[in-house]
Formats: C-alpha cells, structure tokens, sequence
C-alpha cells in the first residue's frame, strides 16, 4: 500500500466549478408528519396559511412560525424542518433577502414563496433565486397548498438522489473522484486564508486485481467495503485534531485530506496508523486476504 502525505499550503487549486445548492442532503420527517417552517410576520397570512393546512386532505403537518427575518435565519440553520414556505410579506419585504440567504447557505429544504405580486416574471425570478415554487395568495386552497408542498418534497428527493449517484461511490459511499476535487478546492482555499498547512494522502491496494480474478468481483467489492471501514475508523481516531475528507478516486484508490496539521511528522504518523490498520488479514467468503 502505498500512501504518501503531501504538504498543500502552498499548492494551486484545482480549477473551482460553481457551487450547488444541494450540498447538503434532505432528510424527510419520521412517520409521514411534515415539519413545515412558515416565515411571516403578518397574522393574518400565517394564520390563513396555517388554517388551509388544517384543511389539507393528504399531508400532516406539524407548523412552526419564524415570526421575522433573523428567527427564519435561525431556523434554518437548526436544518429540522422538511419545507419552508416563505411569506413575501416577511418583515416588510426582506422575503427576498431571506430567499437569497437560503441559497447561499445552500439550505437543504425546499422553499416555496407565497406571493401578492403579480408581474409576470415574479415566479421566474423566484425560481432563480432558489425557490421551488411561487404561489399567488389569492389563489391558496387546501388542496393548492398540500399539493405545492407534496410536489416540492418529492422533487428534492429527487434531486438528492441525483446528487448521491453523481458525488458518491455508490459500493462505498464515499466522495468520489468529482466531489473529493470540489472538496480539495475548498480545503486549500481554506488553509491559505487561515495560513494552515493540509496534507494529502493516496491509499492505493496492492493485489486488489488478483483478488478479482481469482475469487470474483463481488470478493473484491466486499474487500473495498471493508477497506473503507478500517479507514474510516482511523479518520474517527484522528477527529479530535483534523477535519478530514474520504473519497475513493479509483478502482482501487482512496485519498484522504487531513487539514489544520502542524508538521509532516503528524501526517506521517497517521499515515502509519493507516498502514497499521491494513495488516490484520480480511475475511472474505471464508478467506484471509491480506493487502498492503
């Protein structure tokens, strides 16, 4: 096995691609109840659109109001809710603002904008903005409402299952190769404003392709489940001291960043600790298989 740590301070970054809003992922609520954030400083809307999802005949719905814009900020960052629906009318207008802020924090749930405007490119700009969905006040129903907030859910899935299968290695559920550089960007980005040092390690298995020829690629796919996890732990041991990233990069490749180090000699000592944790042999289908 060979791993080499590597001092990036210093290093150009890789060429940076626009940040998405779905880095985090969207975790729905337990047992079907949906947990709705409603931002509104105006009474009589809140309680409106508390009142039509009383009446909503297929969702459940559990609602808590950010009565201004910096209570919306704050809850949106605790990330406990499914939807945010968004009155426009927040705090004299700064809905917009909050729509923005939501964006660039890259909040994960979906943000439906309730609306009194009616030029024809408001729902456009809404939707540019980051919001899933724009609805007209005047047009609210129950059945509406239910239906934008179903609609809006089911679409964030949908894209959060899209983002897993093109960030992540789908047999470890590690970063991948395209996410690890995104990732790579940030953390050097991050050392040179904070001049820190980083390091950089490569795990590349030696044999890993015999192991495929001669007991089969499911043999081989449980060996790299089980690499990642030895990996992992040793990721955990260090916690206290690194912020560190896992990716694997290649067939049989992973790449570790360790950042905020203060010498090589810290990086080389968990490297060793890496190469410790690879010596006791594998058990795969009644085999011992050793790598290094």
């Amino acid at each position: 096995m060979g791993t080499v740590p590597k001092l990036l301070a210093n290093r150009e970054p890789l060429p940076e691609r626009p940040p998405e809003r779905t880095d985090r992922v969207f975790l729905p609520s337990p047992a079907g109840t949906v947990r709705v954030l409603l931002a509104s400083s105006v009474e009589g809307d809140w309680r409106s659109i508390e009142s039509l999802l009383a009446l909503a005949a297929h969702g459940q719905y559990r609602i808590e109001r950010a009565a201004g814009y910096g209570a919306a900020v704050r809850a949106i960052a605790e990330e406990s809710h499914d939807v945010l629906v968004l009155d426009d009318r927040l705090d004299n207008g700064t809905a917009m603002s909050l729509l923005r802020e939501a964006a660039e924090t890259r909040c994960a749930m979906p943000v439906i904008l309730i609306t009194g405007e009616e030029q024809a490119d408001m729902e456009g700009w809404a939707i540019e903005a980051g919001a899933i969905d724009c609805l007209a006040r005047r047009d609210l129903s129950p059945a509406l409402l239910d239906r934008a907030i179903r609609f809006a859910l089911t679409r964030r899935h949908a894209a959060d299952r899209i983002r897993q299968l093109a960030e992540f290695d789908q047999l470890t559920g590690l970063a991948n190769r395209t996410s690890f550089r995104e990732m790579l960007n940030r953390a050097i980005a991050q050392a040179r404003r904070g001049d820190r040092m980083l390091a950089l390690m490569l795990v590349g298995l030696d044999r890993f392709t015999l192991v495929n020829e001669t007991m089969g690629h499911a043999a081989g796919d449980t060996l790299l489940r089980s690499v990642t996890d030895r990996l992992c732990n040793c990721i955990r041991a260090a916690a206290d001291r690194h912020t560190d990233m896992l990716a694997r990069v290649g067939n049989d490749e992973f790449a570790l960043v360790l950042e905020s180090i203060e010498s090589l000699d810290e990086a080389a000592a968990i490297a060793e600790r890496i190469g410790g944790s690879m010596a006791p042999p594998f058990e795969i289908n009644g085999h011992e298989i050793f790598v290094t």
